[in-house]
Protein backbone atom coordinates (compact mmCIF):
# COMPACT_ATOMS: atom_id res chain seq x y z
CA UNK A 1 0.00 0.00 0.00
CA UNK A 2 0.73 3.56 0.46
CA UNK A 3 4.62 4.23 1.64
CA UNK A 4 2.69 4.73 5.34
CA UNK A 5 4.43 7.88 5.17
CA UNK A 6 7.91 6.69 6.10
CA UNK A 7 10.06 9.43 4.62
CA UNK A 8 13.07 8.34 1.80
CA UNK A 9 16.38 8.28 2.14
CA UNK A 10 17.16 10.22 -0.74
CA UNK A 11 21.39 8.70 -0.93
CA UNK A 12 19.77 4.88 -0.66
CA UNK A 13 16.57 4.98 -1.97
CA UNK A 14 14.88 3.17 0.40
CA UNK A 15 12.93 3.94 3.40
CA UNK A 16 13.57 5.39 6.22
CA UNK A 17 11.26 5.40 9.74
CA UNK A 18 11.30 7.53 12.46
CA UNK A 19 13.09 6.86 15.57
CA UNK A 20 13.15 3.67 17.15
CA UNK A 21 11.18 4.34 20.64
CA UNK A 22 11.75 2.06 23.71
CA UNK A 23 14.64 0.56 21.90
CA UNK A 24 11.75 0.95 19.60
CA UNK A 25 10.34 3.29 21.40
CA UNK A 26 12.43 5.83 22.96
CA UNK A 27 13.05 8.87 20.74
CA UNK A 28 16.48 9.38 19.12
CA UNK A 29 18.33 11.89 17.19
CA UNK A 30 19.05 9.89 14.67
CA UNK A 31 16.59 8.86 12.10
CA UNK A 32 17.28 5.03 11.53
CA UNK A 33 14.92 2.91 9.48
CA UNK A 34 12.65 0.82 11.75
CA UNK A 35 12.02 -2.72 10.78
CA UNK A 36 8.95 -4.00 12.53
CA UNK A 37 7.19 -1.12 11.05
CA UNK A 38 8.39 -2.81 7.78
CA UNK A 39 7.44 -5.64 8.84
CA UNK A 40 3.72 -4.70 9.88
CA UNK A 41 3.39 -3.16 6.31
CA UNK A 42 4.44 -6.15 5.01
CA UNK A 43 1.92 -8.36 6.76
CA UNK A 44 -0.39 -5.31 6.31
CA UNK A 45 -0.45 -5.74 2.53
CA UNK A 46 -0.09 -9.69 2.23
CA UNK A 47 -3.36 -9.22 4.06
CA UNK A 48 -4.96 -6.57 1.99
CA UNK A 49 -4.82 -9.53 -1.15
CA UNK A 50 -6.56 -12.42 1.63
CA UNK A 51 -9.32 -9.80 1.87
CA UNK A 52 -9.84 -9.30 -2.16
CA UNK A 53 -9.33 -13.11 -2.30
CA UNK A 54 -11.53 -14.62 0.23
CA UNK A 55 -14.56 -12.37 -1.52
CA UNK A 56 -14.78 -14.11 -4.40
CA UNK A 57 -16.22 -17.38 -2.52
CA UNK A 58 -17.42 -16.99 0.95
CA UNK A 59 -17.27 -20.68 2.93
CA UNK A 60 -16.79 -20.88 6.13
CA UNK A 61 -12.84 -21.31 6.03
CA UNK A 62 -12.98 -18.02 3.90
CA UNK A 63 -14.75 -15.97 5.81
CA UNK A 64 -12.95 -16.47 8.83
CA UNK A 65 -9.84 -15.90 7.21
CA UNK A 66 -11.26 -12.92 5.60
CA UNK A 67 -11.69 -11.81 9.74
CA UNK A 68 -7.90 -12.81 9.95
CA UNK A 69 -7.12 -10.32 7.55
CA UNK A 70 -9.07 -7.49 8.97
CA UNK A 71 -6.03 -5.82 10.53
CA UNK A 72 -4.79 -4.65 7.34
CA UNK A 73 -6.23 -1.24 6.88
CA UNK A 74 -6.41 -0.29 10.26
CA UNK A 75 -2.51 -1.01 10.68
CA UNK A 76 -1.57 0.68 7.35
CA UNK A 77 -2.84 3.91 9.27
CA UNK A 78 -1.33 2.77 11.86
CA UNK A 79 1.98 2.45 10.54
CA UNK A 80 0.97 6.02 8.88
CA UNK A 81 0.33 7.44 12.45
CA UNK A 82 3.30 5.65 14.16
CA UNK A 83 6.04 7.65 11.52
CA UNK A 84 4.06 11.12 11.19
CA UNK A 85 2.95 11.91 14.76
CA UNK A 86 6.28 11.27 16.15
CA UNK A 87 8.33 13.83 13.76
CA UNK A 88 9.38 16.94 15.46
CA UNK A 89 7.29 18.92 13.65
CA UNK A 90 4.87 19.26 10.86
CA UNK A 91 3.94 21.95 9.06
CA UNK A 92 1.07 22.40 6.56
CA UNK A 93 3.44 22.89 3.31
CA UNK A 94 5.13 19.87 4.32
CA UNK A 95 1.63 18.13 4.33
CA UNK A 96 0.85 20.10 0.86
CA UNK A 97 4.04 18.44 -0.87
CA UNK A 98 2.98 14.94 0.54
CA UNK A 99 -0.98 15.37 -1.06
CA UNK A 100 0.76 16.92 -4.38
CA UNK A 101 3.22 13.45 -4.66
CA UNK A 102 0.37 11.28 -3.45
CA UNK A 103 -1.98 13.11 -6.62
CA UNK A 104 0.85 12.49 -8.90
CA UNK A 105 1.42 8.82 -8.58
CA UNK A 106 -1.93 7.82 -8.30
CA UNK A 107 -2.89 9.64 -12.22
CA UNK A 108 0.55 7.64 -13.15
CA UNK A 109 -0.68 4.55 -11.97
CA UNK A 110 -4.08 5.09 -13.27
CA UNK A 111 -3.17 6.66 -16.40
CA UNK A 112 -0.93 3.08 -16.92
CA UNK A 113 -3.45 0.35 -15.71
CA UNK A 114 -6.35 2.56 -17.48
CA UNK A 115 -4.30 2.15 -20.73
CA UNK A 116 -3.81 -1.25 -20.44
CA UNK A 117 -7.33 -2.24 -19.76
CA UNK A 118 -8.18 -0.28 -22.64
CA UNK A 119 -5.62 -2.41 -24.74
CA UNK A 120 -6.47 -5.33 -23.65
CA UNK A 121 -9.97 -5.01 -24.51
CA UNK A 122 -9.10 -4.47 -28.16
CA UNK A 123 -7.42 -8.25 -28.23
CA UNK A 124 -10.70 -9.35 -26.57
CA UNK A 125 -8.95 -10.05 -23.05
CA UNK A 126 -11.12 -8.15 -21.09
CA UNK A 127 -13.56 -5.10 -21.99
CA UNK A 128 -13.28 -1.61 -21.48
CA UNK A 129 -15.96 1.07 -22.11
CA UNK A 130 -13.76 3.61 -23.70
CA UNK A 131 -14.90 7.23 -23.96
CA UNK A 132 -13.05 10.19 -23.20
CA UNK A 133 -14.95 11.25 -20.33
CA UNK A 134 -14.39 7.82 -18.81
CA UNK A 135 -11.08 7.88 -19.40
CA UNK A 136 -10.09 10.66 -17.51
CA UNK A 137 -12.92 10.72 -14.71
CA UNK A 138 -11.13 6.97 -14.54
CA UNK A 139 -7.42 8.36 -13.86
CA UNK A 140 -8.46 11.44 -11.85
CA UNK A 141 -10.94 11.98 -9.42
CA UNK A 142 -13.12 8.14 -9.58
CA UNK A 143 -10.30 5.99 -7.70
CA UNK A 144 -9.73 8.67 -4.87
CA UNK A 145 -14.07 7.99 -4.34
CA UNK A 146 -13.60 4.08 -4.79
CA UNK A 147 -14.73 4.02 -8.23
CA UNK A 148 -13.88 3.31 -10.88
CA UNK A 149 -10.89 0.53 -12.37
CA UNK A 150 -8.75 1.53 -9.74
CA UNK A 151 -10.87 1.83 -7.05
CA UNK A 152 -8.76 0.87 -4.47
CA UNK A 153 -6.43 3.67 -4.60
CA UNK A 154 -9.74 5.40 -2.10
CA UNK A 155 -6.97 4.41 0.53
CA UNK A 156 -5.12 7.33 -1.23
CA UNK A 157 -8.18 9.85 -1.06
CA UNK A 158 -8.53 8.84 2.79
CA UNK A 159 -5.17 9.61 3.55
CA UNK A 160 -4.84 13.37 1.91
CA UNK A 161 -7.78 14.27 3.94
CA UNK A 162 -6.46 13.03 7.44
CA UNK A 163 -3.12 14.44 6.44
CA UNK A 164 -5.25 17.64 6.45
CA UNK A 165 -6.10 16.97 10.40
CA UNK A 166 -2.11 15.79 11.01
CA UNK A 167 -0.67 19.90 11.57
CA UNK A 168 -3.28 20.58 14.07
CA UNK A 169 -3.35 17.35 16.13
CA UNK A 170 0.76 17.42 15.88
CA UNK A 171 0.81 21.26 17.05
CA UNK A 172 -1.50 20.19 20.45
CA UNK A 173 0.41 16.85 21.29
CA UNK A 174 4.21 17.53 20.76
CA UNK A 175 5.04 19.22 23.82
CA UNK A 176 3.85 16.23 25.54
CA UNK A 177 3.26 13.10 23.84
CA UNK A 178 0.33 11.83 26.15
CA UNK A 179 -1.58 13.66 24.79
CA UNK A 180 -1.51 11.26 21.21
CA UNK A 181 -3.42 9.34 23.84
CA UNK A 182 -6.37 11.41 24.63
CA UNK A 183 -6.77 12.34 20.84
CA UNK A 184 -6.56 8.42 20.15
CA UNK A 185 -9.46 7.78 23.27
CA UNK A 186 -11.58 10.44 21.45
CA UNK A 187 -11.74 8.69 17.79
CA UNK A 188 -11.35 5.15 19.80
CA UNK A 189 -14.66 6.75 21.58
CA UNK A 190 -16.59 7.85 18.56
CA UNK A 191 -15.83 4.30 16.39
CA UNK A 192 -17.29 2.42 19.66
CA UNK A 193 -20.08 4.30 19.91
CA UNK A 194 -21.02 3.72 16.33
CA UNK A 195 -20.29 0.34 16.64
CA UNK A 196 -22.81 -0.27 19.32
CA UNK A 197 -25.79 1.71 17.32
CA UNK A 198 -25.00 -0.19 14.40
CA UNK A 199 -25.42 -3.52 16.37
CA UNK A 200 -28.78 -1.67 18.10
CA UNK A 201 -29.93 -0.68 14.51
CA UNK A 202 -29.24 -4.25 13.16
CA UNK A 203 -27.15 -2.52 10.18
CA UNK A 204 -23.60 -0.79 9.92
CA UNK A 205 -24.67 3.09 10.42
CA UNK A 206 -21.51 3.69 7.89
CA UNK A 207 -22.72 1.35 5.18
CA UNK A 208 -23.86 4.31 3.10
CA UNK A 209 -20.54 6.14 3.19
CA UNK A 210 -17.68 4.79 1.27
CA UNK A 211 -14.43 4.29 2.92
CA UNK A 212 -13.08 7.36 1.72
CA UNK A 213 -14.51 9.56 3.94
CA UNK A 214 -15.06 7.07 7.37
CA UNK A 215 -12.66 10.12 8.70
CA UNK A 216 -13.55 8.70 12.66
CA UNK A 217 -12.16 5.48 11.44
CA UNK A 218 -8.81 6.25 9.66
CA UNK A 219 -8.27 8.80 12.53
CA UNK A 220 -8.17 6.59 15.03
CA UNK A 221 -5.71 4.16 14.07
CA UNK A 222 -3.66 7.16 12.63
CA UNK A 223 -3.63 9.08 16.49
CA UNK A 224 -2.98 5.47 17.83
CA UNK A 225 0.35 5.39 16.12
CA UNK A 226 1.44 8.47 18.38
CA UNK A 227 -0.13 6.78 21.18
CA UNK A 228 1.77 3.89 20.75
CA UNK A 229 4.50 5.89 22.01
CA UNK A 230 2.73 5.99 25.24
CA UNK A 231 0.53 2.69 25.68
CA UNK A 232 3.58 0.44 23.83
CA UNK A 233 6.16 0.62 26.81
CA UNK A 234 2.82 0.14 29.48
CA UNK A 235 2.22 -2.97 27.68
CA UNK A 236 5.93 -4.47 27.50
CA UNK A 237 6.11 -3.42 31.69
CA UNK A 238 2.77 -5.41 32.05
CA UNK A 239 3.25 -9.04 29.53
CA UNK A 240 6.24 -10.43 29.06
CA UNK A 241 6.75 -11.10 25.53
CA UNK A 242 5.94 -15.00 25.22
CA UNK A 243 2.68 -13.38 27.60
CA UNK A 244 1.81 -11.40 25.08
CA UNK A 245 1.57 -13.63 21.94
CA UNK A 246 -0.61 -16.08 24.03
CA UNK A 247 -2.85 -13.24 24.33
CA UNK A 248 -2.54 -11.92 21.40
CA UNK A 249 -3.15 -15.49 19.58
CA UNK A 250 -6.18 -16.88 21.97
CA UNK A 251 -7.97 -12.44 21.84
CA UNK A 252 -7.21 -12.92 17.75
CA UNK A 253 -9.51 -16.17 17.94
CA UNK A 254 -12.14 -15.17 19.61
CA UNK A 255 -12.73 -11.82 17.95
CA UNK A 256 -12.45 -14.27 14.82
CA UNK A 257 -15.54 -15.82 16.10
CA UNK A 258 -17.06 -12.68 17.04
CA UNK A 259 -16.72 -11.41 13.81
CA UNK A 260 -18.65 -14.30 12.21
CA UNK A 261 -21.41 -14.73 14.55
CA UNK A 262 -21.71 -10.53 14.27
CA UNK A 263 -21.89 -11.26 10.50
CA UNK A 264 -24.77 -13.63 10.50
CA UNK A 265 -26.87 -11.29 12.76
CA UNK A 266 -25.90 -8.41 10.45
CA UNK A 267 -25.95 -10.30 7.24
CA UNK A 268 -22.19 -8.92 6.15
CA UNK A 269 -19.22 -10.44 6.54
CA UNK A 270 -16.90 -7.58 5.16
CA UNK A 271 -13.95 -6.84 7.78
CA UNK A 272 -14.30 -3.12 6.81
CA UNK A 273 -17.33 -2.74 9.09
CA UNK A 274 -15.61 -4.15 11.97
CA UNK A 275 -12.47 -1.61 11.92
CA UNK A 276 -15.06 0.70 14.29
CA UNK A 277 -15.42 -1.82 16.59
CA UNK A 278 -13.93 -1.61 19.95
CA UNK A 279 -12.74 -5.18 20.19
CA UNK A 280 -11.14 -4.23 16.76
CA UNK A 281 -9.33 -1.12 18.39
CA UNK A 282 -7.78 -3.66 21.39
CA UNK A 283 -7.10 -6.72 18.41
CA UNK A 284 -4.32 -3.44 16.40
CA UNK A 285 -2.95 -2.33 19.70
CA UNK A 286 -2.19 -5.94 20.79
CA UNK A 287 -1.10 -6.59 17.23
CA UNK A 288 1.22 -3.86 16.56
CA UNK A 289 2.78 -3.55 20.16
CA UNK A 290 4.06 -7.13 20.05
CA UNK A 291 5.47 -6.66 16.60
CA UNK A 292 7.01 -3.52 17.50
CA UNK A 293 8.40 -5.14 20.24
CA UNK A 294 10.08 -8.11 18.51
CA UNK A 295 13.79 -8.43 18.16
CA UNK A 296 14.58 -9.53 14.52
CA UNK A 297 17.54 -11.21 13.34
CA UNK A 298 19.99 -10.19 10.70
CA UNK A 299 18.43 -12.87 8.30
CA UNK A 300 15.00 -11.47 8.49
CA UNK A 301 15.91 -8.03 8.37
CA UNK A 302 17.42 -8.98 4.71
CA UNK A 303 14.08 -10.60 3.61
CA UNK A 304 11.92 -7.20 4.98
CA UNK A 305 14.42 -4.86 3.41
CA UNK A 306 13.34 -6.80 -0.50
CA UNK A 307 10.06 -6.56 0.63
CA UNK A 308 8.80 -3.38 1.95
CA UNK A 309 9.92 -1.10 -0.76
CA UNK A 310 7.64 -2.96 -3.12
CA UNK A 311 4.33 -3.04 -0.67
CA UNK A 312 2.77 0.05 -2.82
CA UNK A 313 3.75 -1.27 -6.07
CA UNK A 314 1.70 -5.17 -4.27
CA UNK A 315 -1.08 -2.75 -3.31
CA UNK A 316 -1.60 -1.39 -7.01
CA UNK A 317 -1.26 -4.41 -8.91
CA UNK A 318 -2.78 -7.27 -6.71
CA UNK A 319 -6.39 -6.08 -8.03
CA UNK A 320 -5.56 -7.26 -11.19
CA UNK A 321 -3.39 -10.09 -10.70
CA UNK A 322 -6.33 -11.55 -8.83
CA UNK A 323 -8.27 -10.64 -11.99
CA UNK A 324 -5.82 -12.59 -14.25
CA UNK A 325 -6.32 -15.71 -11.97
CA UNK A 326 -9.48 -15.82 -12.31
CA UNK A 327 -10.02 -15.31 -16.00
CA UNK A 328 -8.30 -18.93 -16.44
CA UNK A 329 -8.96 -20.73 -12.93
CA UNK A 330 -12.79 -20.39 -11.47
CA UNK A 331 -12.69 -19.51 -7.54
CA UNK A 332 -14.96 -21.95 -6.51
CA UNK A 333 -13.54 -23.58 -3.09
CA UNK A 334 -11.42 -23.42 -0.53
CA UNK A 335 -8.02 -24.90 -1.98
CA UNK A 336 -8.88 -22.99 -5.05
CA UNK A 337 -9.12 -19.50 -2.76
CA UNK A 338 -5.79 -20.49 -1.16
CA UNK A 339 -3.81 -21.13 -4.27
CA UNK A 340 -5.12 -17.51 -5.69
CA UNK A 341 -3.88 -16.19 -2.74
CA UNK A 342 -0.58 -17.54 -3.09
CA UNK A 343 -0.12 -16.80 -6.95
CA UNK A 344 -1.47 -13.04 -5.84
CA UNK A 345 1.15 -12.63 -3.80
CA UNK A 346 3.71 -14.18 -5.51
CA UNK A 347 2.94 -12.63 -8.77
CA UNK A 348 2.26 -9.21 -7.21
CA UNK A 349 5.86 -9.18 -5.62
CA UNK A 350 7.38 -10.50 -8.22
CA UNK A 351 6.10 -7.61 -10.83
CA UNK A 352 6.70 -4.85 -8.28
CA UNK A 353 10.09 -6.21 -7.58
CA UNK A 354 10.82 -5.85 -11.74
CA UNK A 355 9.02 -2.49 -11.48
CA UNK A 356 12.06 -1.09 -8.92
CA UNK A 357 14.56 -2.53 -11.13
CA UNK A 358 13.33 0.49 -14.09
CA UNK A 359 15.27 3.18 -13.60
CA UNK A 360 12.30 6.34 -14.06
CA UNK A 361 9.59 3.39 -13.46
CA UNK A 362 10.30 2.50 -9.98
CA UNK A 363 8.98 5.75 -9.14
CA UNK A 364 5.93 4.82 -9.00
CA UNK A 365 6.71 2.81 -5.87
CA UNK A 366 7.37 5.59 -3.69
CA UNK A 367 5.00 8.03 -2.75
Amino acid sequence: MEDLNIEMNKSTGIFATSDNLDKNYDDKKSVKRNYNIDLLKIFACIAVIGLHVTQLNFELFTKLFHSLCGFAIPVFFFCSGYILCNRKFISYKYILNKIIRIVIIVFMWNFIIESMLFLTSLVNIGSYDFTITNFLSNITYKPFLQKGNTSQFWYMGAMILVYLFLPIFHKIASSQKKRWLYIWLLFFTISSIIEVLSLLFGHFIQKDIIQTFRLWTWLQYLTLGGAMTYIGPKINKIFSKKNHLIILAIYSILLIAYQYFIGSYMKTPFAEYYYDSFFEGIWIILLTSFVIRLKLNETFIKIIKILAPLTFGVYAIHKYAISLFIHFITVNSTIISLLCFIVTIVLSFLISFIISKIPLVKRLLRI
